[in-house]
């Protein structure tokens, strides 16, 4: 046998056909030492993956800690969305049961419970976390909150957000307990909404370390063999994970690991620059698409707005980086009736840069139906909304989920004043896939408007003629490595 090549087991070609089609060719007996030295350096690649999602499991655990439940929490019946002064008018509270289950078609419930301050150590702060075994995202009946505390608005919850940060123990106010009242609406069949709210402790450095170790892990797992980012990549969180003193998880020489690990990941991976083989950066921007009318009613849209802006601004709160967009001036009329101080906050931070009030129509309409006047109307009332209430002169017609647009809109877009245009649902086509995300639409009177369709989707690791004839983008992306890539 020439010594340039390498009989391969059967182990070996068990582990290709299931795992890697692309290392060998099936059938092939005899492949070049090259290759062999590859599939197991890759192999190797997968140990370390198994090892580092381990420890990711068990750092998960640890980012919410001393969770203790809250008892006892009272309940009561309302028939509407309620004001902070509603709760200190409620007289007849009862107490929920641990195993109670509550909900209905459009219920509403008001909750109170008392949350003592404790003091915490360097790099902790206080949660409210709210548990309702919900987990089905698009459900239209999980339930979803209201979130005050001591009679401010604090934030919105539902399955995706889950908790909200609570006031910090402050050695000069000494013994302080905070009044934590919940707004519970939900629209189940039956009562089978089963809360689970409790208090837990946030370690941020463990928090960070999560997210840290996940993204590249997330990146190994989508990169093929051929690519020598993976091996890179792979070899900076071998050494991340390797400057971890994990003996004892509590000890202040974990803690010291964690600032190395991270300051060694920042260095090799986060810096900018630092990695970056496609030379690619992209910027994201949350935002929230709210049907003004779909699977409930109009009073829970309404609600909607106020939880998602309530959200929202506790994000920018937390997190000084962080930017959103909402469009559809109804939404902002809507919010500006039903909760004047929220909208006084939202104003203020669109001043500020970091809400950006967009989308050129009054809602997000069906661009089929509608007659060039209604179009014209919505452009019309939409823009004039924006620059009168915020200062701004929206350029975007921003319309995500809607299916199939109208020739004419080029032309009574450019004739708005309208720039761009925005969507995503012409890759839901069934019979075949359009060519481009980024191009001049031109209309019937030859009018041009740049579009822009949102390329957010799942990355396919090994594309095939039959995986790449249907590729459903979305609005709903996911801050993952998955749909990072898949975006690119």
């Amino acid at each position: 046998m020439p010594k340039k090549y390498k009989m391969i087991s059967s182990l070996d070609f068990v582990y290709n056909k299931n795992k890697s089609p692309d290392l060998f060719r099936a059938g092939d007996i005899f492949q070049k030492e090259r290759t062999v030295s590859m599939y197991r350096r890759h192999l190797g690649i997968g140990r370390s993956r198994m090892k580092t999602a381990a420890l990711l499991k068990t750092l998960k655990e640890r980012i919410f800690q001393e969770k203790e439940r809250i008892s006892p929490v009272y309940i009561h019946s309302c028939e509407q969305k309620p004001s902070a002064e509603d709760f200190a008018a409620v007289r007849d509270w009862d107490i929920l049961g641990p195993a109670q289950g509550i909900g209905g078609e459009e219920k509403r419930y008001l909750l109170r419970c008392e949350v003592p301050r404790k003091p915490l150590g360097k790099g902790k702060s206080p949660l409210l976390l709210v548990r309702t075994g919900a987990r089905d995202i698009w459900n239209n009946n999980n339930p979803q909150f209201y979130a005050f505390i001591n009679g401010e608005f604090a934030a919105g919850l539902d399955t995706n957000h889950h908790h909200i940060p609570l006031p910090a123990f402050d050695e000069k106010e000494g013994a302080v307990t905070d009044t934590v009242d919940l707004y519970l609406y939900t629209n189940s069949g039956k009562p089978d909404v089963f809360l689970e709210i409790s208090r837990a402790v946030l370690d941020e450095a463990v928090k960070d370390l999560y997210f840290d170790l996940q993204v590249p892990l997330e990146i190994i797992g989508l990169l093929p063999p051929e690519d020598p980012g993976l091996y890179r990549l792979a070899e900076v969180l071998d050494e991340a994970v390797r400057l971890l003193d994990l003996r004892d998880l509590e000890s202040e020489s974990f803690r010291e690991s964690i600032r190395r690990s991270r300051a060694f990941l920042k260095e090799n991976i986060y810096a900018e620059g630092a990695f970056a083989p496609s030379g690619v950066l992209l910027n994201a921007v949350g935002s929230t698409h709210i049907d003004v009318a779909w699977l409930w009613t109009l009073a829970q849209t309404r609600e909607k707005v106020i939880r998602s802006a309530a959200t929202a601004l506790s994000l920018m709160d937390q997190y000084p980086e962080y930017l959103f967009l909402l469009s559809q001036p109804q939404l902002y009329q809507f919010l500006k009736e039903d909760a004047p101080a929220l909208y006084e906050k939202v104003r203020a931070r669109i001043a500020e840069g970091r809400w950006e009030a967009e989308g050129g129509s009054w809602v997000e309409p069906d661009c089929n139906l509608p007659s060039g006047e209604s179009f014209v109307r919505q452009f019309y009332y939409g823009k004039r909304f924006f620059k009168e209430e915020f200062g701004v002169d929206s350029e975007v017609f921003w319309v995500p989920d809607t299916f199939g647009y109208s020739p004419v809109l080029p032309q009574l877009l450019r004739k708005s004043g309208i720039k761009y245009f925005v969507s995503s649902k012409i890759s839901w086509n069934d019979t075949n896939l359009f060519p481009y995300d980024t191009f001049e639409w031109q209309g019937i009177d030859g009018s041009r408007v740049l579009t822009y369709f949102l390329p957010t989707a799942a990355y396919v690791k090994y594309p095939t003629p039959d995986s790449v004839k249907h590729i459903n983008t979305t609005y709903n992306g996911r801050m993952t490595a998955n749909q990072t890539m898949g975006s690119w």
